[in-house]
């Protein structure tokens, strides 16, 4: 990052203030994407259907993920702050916490179609935010020196939630594998 390092310490502060929010934003949705891939395996298949779930949602993961990149060179005024970036990456919150209580709450209705659509808007979003981060914090840093700054922090937020969401995930999974997935004791 020799780039970076021709800011003095009040521009690494002017640039961490001013992107704050979109560190948080790709740290969350980082997260979200991460950890909610890792339970594909346990998501129920709808009564009669035996479809291969998890691969499906794998792969419609990756392809709405990737459609959602280009959408964030459509100029949104709305979506041109950290602070609205930040607000949709809670609401992507809101849709894991969905697809938990879809998976793991018992007697629940059971619809393939609702879990891939709910999935593909979830990847979509994911998509869009990620590159929309990075768009957000350069517009907001001037210079070249700002911008390399501003995007190194951007990427150490991007690492640090991929191992968050691993370790969380692998946490979480070794926990249900010691109860059961019902909680009944049996693996």
């Amino acid at each position: 990052a020799p780039v970076s390092s021709e800011l003095d310490e009040e521009g690494k502060k002017r640039v961490m203030s001013a992107i704050w929010p979109l560190t948080c934003a790709l740290f969350i949705n980082i997260f979200c994407s991460v950890f909610t891939a890792a339970f594909y395996e346990y998501v129920p298949n709808a009564p009669g259907s035996n479809l291969n779930l998890p691969e499906i949602l794998y792969f419609v993961r990756l392809g709405c993920d990737l459609l959602g990149r280009p959408v964030a060179n459509c100029n949104i005024p709305i979506m041109n702050s950290g602070h609205a970036v930040l607000r949709v990456s809670q609401w992507r919150v809101v849709l894991m916490l969905i697809f938990f209580v879809y998976v793991f709450a018992p007697g629940l209705w059971r619809s393939d179609t609702f879990v891939v659509s709910l999935m593909a808007l979830f990847s979509i979003w994911s998509g869009y935010l990620s590159i929309l981060s990075y768009r957000v914090a350069a517009s907001m840093c001037p210079s070249k020196s700002e911008q390399a700054y501003s995007g190194a922090l951007l990427n150490t937020a991007f690492n640090f939630s991929l191992f968050s969401a691993v370790v969380s995930s692998e946490s979480v999974a070794v926990v249900l594998a010691l109860i059961g997935q019902n909680g009944d004791g049996d693996c």
